[in-house]
């Protein structure tokens, strides 16, 4: 038995018009949660972008501070290496100047001076003189009371005096070179 049920079409209409408020309010609800839900959710992705893109440019000036100062250092190793390279031509064009002036006649009396600066830093009596080959020659085997001892200094020429209480003078054109660059470079 098939019984249907009819119900007055006024309490169906009622009921479809209560149906239909109730929709429409949980339309109304679920939408406004949803817009809230949204806009909660963007301001969260603006915060979050702001936090990255804070973060990020905290890294870039890191980053390129870092740069600046590896640049600053590779100019500056860069110009370090080239002065060197300068000063090492340059060395090697007095070192070639000095060995001509070892062999020219004035050379015997700049020794004597270069003593004669010795006994005025404080050099006095007796001592000795270590010098290479050429200037043995030009000074003897006696200079001005000081005994000439030939010695290998590889120093490009000139002298050391040592006196008898222990001190020492280093005559020798390497030293002078090695004195000028130290000066020069402060």
């Amino acid at each position: 038995m098939d019984t249907k049920i009819s119900l007055p079409h006024e309490f169906c209409a009622a009921l479809e018009e209560d149906f239909q408020k109730q929709l429409r309010s949980l339309e109304s609800q679920s939408s406004g949660q949803i817009s809230e839900m949204i806009d909660r959710c963007r301001e969260e992705a603006t915060e979050q972008i702001e936090k990255l893109r804070a973060g990020y440019q905290v890294k870039r000036k890191r980053l390129m501070s870092a740069r600046a100062r590896a640049l600053r250092a590779v100019e500056s190793a860069g110009e370090k290496k080239y002065e060197d390279i300068r000063l090492a031509r340059l060395e090697q064009r007095v070192r070639e100047q000095v060995e001509l002036f070892r062999r020219s006649p004035e050379y015997r009396d700049f020794l004597a001076r270069m003593f004669d600066q010795c006994r005025s830093a404080g050099f006095s009596g007796c001592g000795v003189i270590q010098c290479e080959e050429p200037e043995a020659e030009l000074l003897g085997t006696e200079f001005q009371g000081c005994r000439v001892v030939r010695k290998e200094l590889g120093r490009w020429g000139g002298f050391i005096l040592k006196g008898e209480g222990g001190t020492l003078f280093d005559c020798t054109f390497h030293t002078r070179w090695r004195q000028y660059i130290r000066r020069i470079s402060r």
